[in-house]
């Protein structure tokens, strides 16, 4: 027996020391070897696996139900959220939370999630932070300007201006209040002895249409098309005197002399009755450019233009005759016609610039163009003359002769124009409504006279117009 105890001990620390007795690796490192990186120097490592790794095993998918919700008891009280606090500026790991900042708007609230603890206790409100990059502007600005951030209160001016930026139509009508000053405007030439003198037309307010359409895109490219258009006539009269010779501009044979020879017989009165004429017509088509410098509105344009216009002088004398010892005159009239015609096509260029003067929509602006026409004139000039007498044999003449001649010319005629005035307008929306005069300069060089081929024509005036922008 006393020989079995220490048997029996022995036995039992050689089981303990042994590996295999309790399934450990032969390694110390807990769980398999230690990994190399690891390693001490001269630390067992196991020799590689001989034979190719077995197929990976396919695991079986394991499905877990879903989870309960968490039943509440009826006697949990679940209490609003605080309002949110916003805080301005860079947000970093020390932020606060902001005392002093104001609340901009209030929040749906949302309720704080419930715990264990706090079944059946009103829970406290807890304050969201959101972080904003810039503080929101101080003024209300609405859409009254069109655009999301801007309004009355953002620009005091607003209601005066254009809306710029987007795609709009433009359209303008209005008329022209001008006096032309032809080169020459002699009516008649009077001479009494060695002394001449001339009489001009009298200054008549001519008159006419003109309008504009057209559309500019969102990139403030557009093209427009204008139209205006003027006539007018300017009139005279004078009757013959005795002593006095009476005749109208022009060289021989297309002019009219006084007295006539039944005036001479002392038959009847030589009357004149003269007349000038203008009539105009000009058209644009044009590609436009909106631009705005600061409150400065800018409008540029170029394209071609086609312009006709037609100066005419026309001159009658009539002579009702009678009868004397020697013969009897029922007829003698004259009649003279002069006119100068030029139509041609050319560039145009255009510049409009208008400035606000106050905040209730009145402003200043400023426009001027320029054209080149290249084209023909032709200057025409007839005369005539009729004439019956009955001698006092009672043998009756009657004459009745028509003189004309034509000459064409092909010429270059340049065009300045110049308008300045105020615009007063006003905004509803997206349509700007306007109303505008000023003063109008025209110079016309080389398109010839009434009376000759060769000359130059100016105008002097006003002009007016409404127009929308929408």
């Amino acid at each position: 027996m006393t020989r079995c105890l220490p048997l029996l001990l022995f036995a039992s620390a050689f089981a303990i020391s042994t590996s295999s007795a309790l399934a450990q690796s032969p390694y110390p490192y807990p769980y398999g070897p230690m990994p190399a990186q690891y390693a001490p120097p001269g630390y067992p490592m196991p020799a590689p696996y001989p034979m190719p790794y077995p197929q990976q095993m396919v695991m079986r998918p394991v499905y877990y139900p879903a989870p309960q919700p968490m039943m509440r008891p009826a006697t949990m009280v679940q209490a609003p959220s605080g309002p949110r606090i916003y805080n301005f500026g860079p947000l970093t790991e020390t932020t606060e939370l902001p005392t002093t900042k104001p609340m901009l708007h209030a929040v749906t609230p949302t309720p704080t999630p419930a715990t264990p603890a706090s079944f059946g206790k009103t829970l406290p409100l807890l304050p969201k932070i959101e972080h904003k990059a810039t503080p929101a502007p101080s003024v209300a600005c609405g859409p009254d300007c069109g655009e999301p951030a801007c309004g009355p209160a953002c620009d005091p001016i607003a209601r005066g201006k254009p809306l710029r930026g987007k795609g709009h139509f433009i359209g303008e009508v209005g008329s022209y209040f001008i006096v032309p000053y032809p080169g020459t405007r002699t009516a008649f030439s009077r001479t009494t002895g060695a002394a001449t003198s001339t009489t001009d037309f009298p200054h008549e307010l001519f008159y006419g249409p003109r309008a504009s359409i057209g559309y500019v895109f969102h990139n403030c490219w557009g093209l427009r098309g204008n139209y205006w258009y003027m006539t007018g006539s300017e009139n005279a009269s004078v009757a013959s005197s005795a002593g006095s010779t009476l005749s109208t501009p022009g060289a021989t044979p297309f002019i009219i002399t006084s007295p006539s020879a039944t005036l001479t017989a002392g038959l009847g009165t030589d009357v004149f009755n003269l007349r000038q004429r203008l009539n105009l017509h000009v058209a644009d088509v044009e590609l436009i450019r909106e631009a705005q410098v600061f409150d400065t509105n800018l409008l540029f344009g170029a394209g071609g233009r086609f312009a006709r216009i037609t100066q005419s002088y026309h001159a009658t004398r009539t002579n009702n005759g009678g009868i004397n010892a020697a013969t009897s005159v029922a007829l003698d009239q004259e009649d003279l016609d002069t006119s100068s015609r030029f139509e041609g096509w050319g560039p145009t260029v255009y510049g409009e610039v208008s400035h606000p003067l106050t905040r209730w929509g009145l402003s200043a602006y400023a426009s001027a163009r320029g054209s080149f026409l290249w084209g023909q004139d032709r200057f025409n000039q007839t005369y005539r003359n009729q004439n019956r007498t009955v001698t006092a044999a009672g043998v009756a003449t009657f004459t009745d002769t028509t003189t004309g001649t034509t000459v064409f010319d092909n010429r270059t005629v340049t065009i300045l124009e110049a308008e300045a005035g105020l615009q007063i307008g006003h905004r509803f929306g997206r349509c700007y409504v306007y109303g505008k005069a000023g003063g109008v300069f025209q110079r016309w060089w080389d398109v010839g006279t009434p009376t000759s081929a060769n000359g130059n024509l100016n105008f002097f005036g006003g002009a007016a117009s409404v127009g929308v922008i929408y």
